[in-house]
This record gives C-alpha cells, sequence and structure tokens, in this order.
C-alpha cells in the first residue's frame, strides 16, 4: 500500500469520527491531520501556482498567508479538533482556490497563443529568434530596432 492511499485511508477514517469539541489534540494528531492535508494538497497541486498567485494575487496572497498564520498559532496552543480541522480546511481551501486560478490563467494564456501565437509589432521591427535547448522550443526573445 502507497503512502498515498494510506494517507486516503486514514483521512476517510478521520471524517468518520465525531470531533471532540473540548479535548485537545496530541502532537501527533495534529502532525498526522497537517500531513494529510499536506497530501492532498500536493496531489492537486500545479507547479508555478503559489508563486504566481503570490505575485498576481494581493487579497488571495494575504489569505493564504492568514491560514497560514492562523495554523500557526493554534499549533502552538495544542487546538481542540474542531479548531484544528477548521482552520485545516480553511487553508485547503486557499490552497485549491490558487490551483483553480492558476490554471484558469494558463488556459486564458494558451488559448491567447493558439488564436495568434505571433506578437504585433510596428512596421520595419526586426525580431531576433532563438532557439530554447531547455525546453525544445523556438522563441522571440528581445526585440531589435
Amino acid at each position: 500500500m502507497s503512502y498515498l492511499d494510506l494517507a486516503k485511508r486514514i483521512q476517510a477514517e478521520l471524517a468518520t469520527v465525531k470531533p471532540r469539541p473540548d479535548v485537545r489534540l496530541t502532537l501527533v494528531d495534529t502532525l498526522e491531520m497537517l500531513s494529510l492535508m499536506h497530501d492532498s494538497i500536493r496531489a492537486e497541486y500545479i507547479a508555478g501556482a503559489l508563486p504566481w498567485v503570490l505575485d498576481s494575487d494581493p487579497d488571495l496572497a494575504r489569505r493564504f498567508h492568514q491560514t497560514e498564520s492562523d495554523i500557526d498559532q493554534l499549533a502552538g496552543t495544542g487546538p481542540t479538533e474542531p479548531a484544528w480541522r477548521a482552520a485545516l480546511d480553511a487553508h485547503r481551501a486557499v490552497w485549491r482556490e490558487v490551483v483553480t486560478r492558476y490554471r484558469a490563467h494558463r488556459e486564458r494564456e494558451t488559448e491567447h497563443l493558439k488564436a495568434d501565437p505571433m506578437p504585433k509589432l510596428p512596421e520595419g521591427t526586426t525580431v531576433a529568434v532563438g532557439y530554447s535547448y531547455g525546453d525544445g522550443e523556438p522563441g522571440i526573445w528581445e526585440h531589435v530596432r
């Protein structure tokens, strides 16, 4: 059984157990739930999504940092199960929004390139075209007048 399968099984078992509102979680429990959250995020993540969102969407970046901070603060106090689950769920929801927005951004970019792959250049412009050995694609790196 892979680690991901085991994590999914544990997550399903944890979801069926009723939260105990007044009992503080042990360090092991908090780490286990945190690990399961990170596994679910890793399964959905698209490389480059977080840096793109942090640079392009201040509101989502603020919410990302806030939910991360909430988790850190709760971890230091020995959270109750409902509070810990709520903090993890809020952070997971922000991550999903990050991935969703990045995926939409990439699709818009792809559609734009499919529609017109050549940029509009002023009349009489000379373009330096090169080849990227990293991805095997030709590209335009600089415009020369």
